[in-house]
């Protein structure tokens, strides 16, 4: 029995600018008013467009501001008005990555495409967000064409950033969803010895062992991820997931160790 899990994003996971490019309107209704902060009550820590998204975005070196991914949107949008030469090489992703987390996944694509078309691989992890954006675009679509552009993106990812274990438990999860178990055993064989204190990594070790037939091997890593998750705190959590509100790493730490315990489970009764 297949069992799916909470997926492991780069120090990255889990939202461009509309103008001369035809996107949907940016606000909408009331929404103008909040997103210009005109309501806020906060403190705005600097008059610089793109750090403001870096604030409510929480993206900044000491990241105390509101969570607030409208706002950011908005100063990103600004700052990106302000940015005429293209000078700024983060804008198009940030706004890619809010639209990621507000599950517009075709807006998504489409900003991480501008953000290559004018910054190429200068920012590897566009193509890891890509495949992100993909493979959950695939999950609703289920269309191999969305399925080999996630594949493809991940690949040239490991290819360009070797030595991250987290393109790997996505590039996994991609094969996961198409049942293609010996590609996901054969790609984690290769990294699981490396990464074993990585509780995704052996979580999906673990899937695929447990699909592929291998069930009591299987136990062993669903087992080794259990007990680092048992090690995390939320704030370790946050860590593997900025860009999500922090309101959601207590949660999501529970889930996945909920996950994965109930993997356990479906191997003792194999």
């Amino acid at each position: 029995m297949k069992k799916v899990v909470l997926i492991g994003a780069l120090g990255i996971v889990l939202v461009v600018v509309l103008g001369t490019f035809g996107y949907r309107t940016f606000f909408e209704s009331d929404d103008r008013e909040t997103a210009r902060g005109e309501s806020a009550e906060v403190v705005e820590p600097t008059d610089d467009s793109f750090l403001l998204g870096e604030f409510y975005f929480n993206q900044d070196e000491d990241p105390e501001g509101p969570y607030d991914l409208a706002r950011a949107r908005f100063y990103y949008m600004r700052a990106l008005e302000e940015d005429v030469s293209h000078e700024n090489q983060m804008l198009w992703y940030q706004l890619g990555r809010i639209d990621f987390l507000e599950g517009n996944f075709e807006d998504a694509i489409a900003r991480f495409h501008r953000q290559y078309e004018l910054f190429g691989d200068q920012i590897p992890a566009v193509h890891y967000m890509l495949g992100l954006a993909y493979g959950f675009l695939a999950k609703d679509t289920n269309s191999q064409e969305d399925f080999e552009l996630a594949e493809n993106n991940f690949k040239e990812y490991i290819a360009l950033t070797p030595g991250e274990p987290w393109p790997y438990v996505d590039l996994a999860w991609v094969y996961f969803m198409q049942g293609k178990y010996d590609d996901m055993e054969k790609l984690l064989s290769g990294v699981v010895s490396e990464y074993e204190e990585n509780a995704w990594i052996n979580n999906m070790y673990g899937l695929a062992l447990h699909n592929s037939g291998n069930s009591e091997a299987a136990r062993a890593y669903f087992e080794k991820s259990l007990a680092v998750l048992e090690t995390l705190t939320p704030e370790d959590w946050g860590r593997v997931y900025p860009g999500n509100n922090p309101e959601s790493w207590s949660h999501g730490l529970a889930e996945m160790k909920r996950a994965v315990e109930e993997n356990i489970q479906l191997t003792n009764t194999d």
